[in-house]
């Protein structure tokens, strides 16, 4: 009668134990980030200077009571102006860059990491746009929508992107998982514990069955 208790309290923790271990670590998680002072840092950020830049023009939306031919679409007059922003340099092809004093904040030690970026630069391609035809309000006509076709450019000029990375900066869901994991981990020893006697009656009874085996051939 103890063992069948023994059992069905074995067998309800592990049914449990896994969101026990979600809860707890979300509760640990809180009650790190609560009680760990929080580290400020800040660096000096270098950037590429940007300008709103015309790159091109592409067709306007239009209006057909018929379906559009390709030579209405390519005959069209009306256009709009595509705006980028594109980065800007100097007489002698330097990139024009631009410092601040950014603040970063987060738990444990702060490590600045700098990374080699190349400035990219927008443009149109050929031909300067895409375009979609759909029906028009109320199923009425058609309508041609454009889009520019636009591609990005590198341009042989770097720069130094910087991005800081806390210590201890893991999710709550990480510390949720990992505690999660090490309840898991006692489910399973508390099922290998449950299954000993069995296991140990199984093999017990290999055993029997080869020594009756031998016997027999004898």
């Amino acid at each position: 009668m103890r063992l069948n208790k023994i059992e069905t309290h074995v067998a309800w923790w592990n049914e449990i134990s896994a969101g026990i271990g979600l809860v707890l670590g979300y509760l640990c998680y809180f009650l790190f980030w609560f009680f760990t002072p929080e580290t400020v840092i800040e660096i000096e950020v270098v950037q590429p200077e940007y300008k709103a830049v015309e790159i091109g023009r592409i067709p306007e939306e239009i209006f057909s009571e018929k379906y559009p031919s390709i030579v209405d679409l390519n005959v069209l007059d009306k256009t709009k102006t595509v705006i980028r922003n594109v980065p800007q340099f100097n007489v002698d092809g330097s990139p024009k860059l631009k410092a601040s004093i950014e603040r970063f904040s987060g738990l444990g030690k702060a490590t600045v990491k700098s990374s080699k970026v190349e400035i990219l630069v927008p443009f149109l391609s050929t031909p300067n746009f895409n375009y979609s035809i759909i029906k028009g309000k109320g199923g009425k006509g058609y309508r041609a929508i454009f889009t520019p076709n636009e591609y990005l450019k590198g341009s042989d000029v770097y720069y130094h992107h910087k991005v800081v990375h806390f210590s201890e900066g893991n999710s709550a869901d990480v510390f949720a998982v990992r505690t999660a994991t090490i309840f898991a981990m006692l489910s399973l020893v508390l099922f290998i514990l449950k299954i000993r006697g069995t296991f140990i009656n199984w093999i017990l009874e290999i055993i029997n069955t080869r020594c009756d085996s031998e016997s027999g051939d004898d």
